[in-house]
Parts: structure tokens; C-alpha cells; sequence
């Protein structure tokens, strides 16, 4: 753990992994927000590796029920 880790107020993340975000204790009685969003690169027709972020969402997406999955357009 480093130094930040007694300063987590709270955390969280979307289902998808897509965002993330950590709200920590500043000084002085400040606070900190620290959102962290990520997009995969990979078109839609592409050979994705299955290891690969693109692969992981598009498998995410089909199992809650996307008939069409997209990873790139996510709307939230």
C-alpha cells in the first residue's frame, strides 16, 4: 500500500471497467476526486486477441443481453 491509501474516502467503478473513480482526504479538510476513464482503440470487425480490453467488454455486453455489442460506444 502507498501513501495514499489512508486517504480513500471512497471508490468505485462502472460494471464494464470503463471508468473508475477514488475520492480521497486532502489537507486542511479538502478532498481530492481522481476519475480514470479508459476506451478501448480497437474497431468494430477487427481480430481482438482474447485477452484483449475490446474482447473483455464486447463478452460483458453479450452477457447482459446487448444483441449488438460495442464496446467503443458505450453510452452511459
Amino acid at each position: 500500500m502507498g501513501k495514499t491509501s489512508g486517504r480513500v474516502i471512497q471508490r468505485g467503478a462502472d460494471p464494464l471497467g470503463s471508468f473508475t473513480w477514488m475520492a480521497l482526504r486532502g489537507r486542511k479538510e479538502t478532498g481530492i476526486l481522481v476519475i480514470n476513464g479508459y476506451r478501448v482503440c480497437q474497431k468494430a470487425g477487427t481480430k481482438a486477441g482474447p485477452d484483449t480490453a475490446y474482447s473483455q467488454i464486447w463478452t460483458k455486453q453479450r452477457a447482459q443481453g446487448e444483441k449488438r455489442p460495442d464496446p467503443i460506444g458505450i453510452r452511459y
